[in-house]
Parts: C-alpha cells; structure tokens; sequence
C-alpha cells in the first residue's frame, strides 16, 4: 500500500482503513512501503514482493506504473486527481454527486443564490462543481463560482493576495447565500470572514463543506455541515478489485506455464 497515511489527511487514512478491512476479511498480509519501486526491482522472493499494489499514482508515480508492469503485479490507483485516472483501474468518489448534494440541500433549505468555492486545477473539485452547477440549474437558481489556486497559501504574499481576493468576492454576495466549498479548510476559512463581518452562519450564509474532516468542522463556530464522499468504502472496492486482477494474473502465468511445459 502506498497511500501517504502519514500525512493523515481523510481521504488517505480512511481508504487505508476500508482497504485494510477488505484485507483482513481476506487475511491478507498487507505492507504499507512509501518505496514499492526499489522493493519490487529487489525483491529476494524470485517472484514480485508484492502479489498486489494499492497506491495514490500521482504524477511522480510514473516509475511506478512501469514497476508493477514491468514485475506483472496489479496496481489498483486511489488517487480521483491522478493524472493516470483515465488509464489505470481504480475506485474513486461519485464527485458529480457530491456536489449534487451539496446545492440540493441548499435550495431544500430555502436558499436561492448559490455559490461555490474550489481550486479548479484538480479534477475532482472540477466534478464537485459541475455537479453543483448541474443540480442549481435545475432549479433556476444563479452559481457563483469563486477558484482558489492550489497554491493559495504557499507563500505569506501569496495568501494576503488570495485573502484579499476572497474578500472581494463575499463583497460581490447578495444576502442570503448557500455556498458550497470543495473541502472543509475553505469552509473554516469561509466562516471566519463571515463572522468577521458579523453575518450570521447559517441564516446569512449556509456552508456546507467537502470531506468531512470532522476536526475542522466540529472547531469552527459555528459547526460546519459536509458531505462525506465516502473514502473508506473507495478502499474496501478498491480490496476487492485487487483481488480480481490478482486473480486474473494468477490465471494469466498458469496458462503461460502450461504453454512452456506443453
């Protein structure tokens, strides 16, 4: 597993905790090994190390990706933004949904004028958008969209700019609001400026976030809602389509076996 639970952020922790559920209904022996390219490559088993490979494949991955098929080893991706989402098998969130639910549950509580806050350069906030556009649609209600860069906060000049920036949009809104945000570090964020202003949260302004970190919306006051996109169940699917390419790999070299010694 090369998941970067380390970095203990949701959506890496619970796909290794869905995973390994899978796993252990399995009583597989699962590794998490950050250097799975260098272990496949040395491996002292005279087979692969690994039988299978679970892994957020992001764009420095790519070495990765020729490991495993180099060594004949599935790789099952877990990463929505991975640049390889189109061409590796993987188990991602329904992200058109998520922001489907997002606008539903705001107009289903009164909310008119929406608005939506994501960094746009990563694909799954992309989905969560659209989905939220698409439902507001629906219901004849305006969407604002506001996109916040990746990079928003890299640099003390480069947050007081995008601060400033973020200002300038809530100064734009036509009260009452219903924003829906791509995670819930925006949604904190969010509430703090309205607050600061003295709008009320969520008669002024509804926030319903992304995620579901649960910290930050327990601690922000006033609490925030947020859509759990369900990462543990990405990690138990993405056990069981494991064990299905691994099946079929097993099945791949007994037939090559049975050719060579026929």
């Amino acid at each position: 597993l090369t998941l970067d639970v380390h970095l203990l952020y949701k959506h890496h922790t619970d796909t290794f905790a869905g995973f390994k559920r899978y796993a252990d209904e399995r009583q597989w022996h699962t590794v998490l090994d950050d250097w799975i390219v260098e272990t496949l490559a040395t491996s002292k088993r005279g087979r692969p190390a690994y039988d299978g490979v679970v892994a957020r494949v992001g764009a420095e991955h790519a070495a990765l990706i020729d490991a495993t098929a180099k060594a004949g080893v599935p790789l099952v991706n877990a990463m929505a933004g991975s640049p390889f989402f189109a061409t590796l098998p993987g188990v991602y969130p329904d992200f058109d949904q998520a922001g489907r639910i997002r606008a539903e549950h705001l107009i289903s509580r009164g909310f008119s004028r929406l608005a939506f806050m994501a960094s746009m350069e990563s694909k799954p906030y992309q989905l969560q958008a659209a989905g939220f556009a698409t439902a507001a649609a629906a219901a004849g209600c305006p969407v604002t969209l506001f996109d916040m860069s990746t990079t928003w906060g890299d640099t003390l000049p480069l947050y007081r700019k995008n601060l400033a920036r973020l200002r300038a949009w809530l100064d734009e809104w036509d009260l009452p609001m219903g924003l829906g945000v791509s995670n819930d570090n925006f949604g904190r964020l969010v509430a703090q400026m309205v607050n600061d202003r003295g709008w009320r949260v969520p008669e002024d302004v509804a926030i319903v976030g992304g995620l579901n970190e649960e910290k930050l919306c327990e601690t922000s006051r006033p609490t925030l809602s947020s859509v759990d996109v369900g990462y543990e169940r990405v990690g138990y699917e993405a056990g069981r389509l494991l064990e299905r390419l691994m099946d079929e790999a097993d099945v791949a070299r007994s037939r090559k076996t049975r050719s060579v010694l026929g």
